[in-house]
C-alpha cells in the first residue's frame, strides 16, 4: 500500500511553479470620448515573470515586454515609451498555487501599484510618460494608482489560463496638447471574457525579445 499512498500524495501536491514564465494579459477598459460617443479601449501586456517558493507559496517578480493600447475601432492609440516600461518592472507580489478539486489555481490576489509619483522614467517631466495618437496626438504626463487580481487554472504544469479583475485612478499632470489635459471617464469593462490572461512556463534564461517574437504562439494572445 505504501505505492498506492505515495501515488495519492504526488496526485494531490500542485505542480512547482518556480522558475521563468512569460506572462500576457488582455484588459479591455471603457471610454467615453466626447463627439464620437463610447469607445472600447483594448490593453496588452507582455512580461516575463520570475517565480521563488516562500513559506506563505510563491513571490513573483515581473519584467514589463511591452504594452500595446489601441481602441477597437482605431480612434485613439497610446505608445509606451521604454522608460514606462521600466518604471513598471522589477514589482514583486504573492502568488498562490492551490488545488481545488480536480483543478488547480493560479491566485495573483489583489496588489495595488503606483506610478508617477515622482518622474519615475526620468525624463524631466512628472509623472510618467506616454503618447497619445489619433483624434489628437501628443505626450501625456500621469500618475495612476491601481490594482489588480488574476485568477486562472491550470491546462497542465506548464501552461495557465485565466481572467483578471481590475481598477484604476489616474491624474494628469501635464501634457504637450490643452486637448489632452483632461482625462476622458473610463472603466474597466464588465465583460469578464474582455479581460484575460494567460502564462507558460519558458527557459529560465529566456527574454523580452525571444517572448515577444513568440508571443502568438506561446501565449495566445
Amino acid at each position: 500500500m505504501l505505492g498506492v499512498g505515495l501515488m495519492l500524495l504526488a496526485l494531490a501536491s500542485p505542480p512547482d511553479v518556480t522558475g521563468r514564465w512569460a506572462r500576457a494579459q488582455k484588459t479591455t477598459t471603457e471610454v467615453d470620448v466626447p463627439v464620437v460617443g463610447a469607445l472600447e479601449v483594448e490593453t496588452t501586456a507582455i512580461a516575463i515573470v520570475d517565480i521563488e517558493a516562500t513559506p506563505e507559496g510563491f513571490r513573483m517578480t515581473e519584467e514589463v515586454c511591452a504594452i500595446e493600447s489601441d481602441s477597437v475601432v482605431g480612434v485613439v492609440r497610446t505608445v509606451y515609451p521604454r522608460a514606462f516600461l521600466r518604471a513598471l518592472s522589477g514589482h514583486t507580489k504573492p502568488l498562490r498555487v492551490e488545488r481545488d478539486g480536480a483543478r488547480v489555481l493560479w491566485i495573483e490576489p489583489r496588489f495595488e501599484r503606483a506610478v508617477g509619483r515622482g518622474d519615475d522614467d526620468d525624463d524631466g517631466h512628472p509623472g510618467v510618460t506616454v503618447r497619445v495618437e489619433g483624434l489628437v496626438d501628443g505626450e501625456v504626463y500621469v500618475r495612476q494608482v491601481g490594482w489588480q487580481a488574476s485568477e486562472g487554472r491550470f491546462v497542465d504544469d506548464d501552461r495557465v489560463a485565466g481572467r483578471v479583475t481590475f481598477g484604476f485612478q489616474q491624474e494628469v499632470l501635464g501634457a504637450t496638447s490643452s486637448q489632452l489635459e483632461d482625462p476622458l471617464p473610463s472603466a474597466p469593462s464588465e465583460d469578464a471574457d474582455k479581460n484575460v490572461f494567460r502564462a507558460r512556463r519558458v527557459p529560465a534564461d529566456a527574454t523580452c525579445a525571444e517572448v515577444l517574437a513568440r508571443r502568438a504562439r506561446l501565449l495566445g494572445l
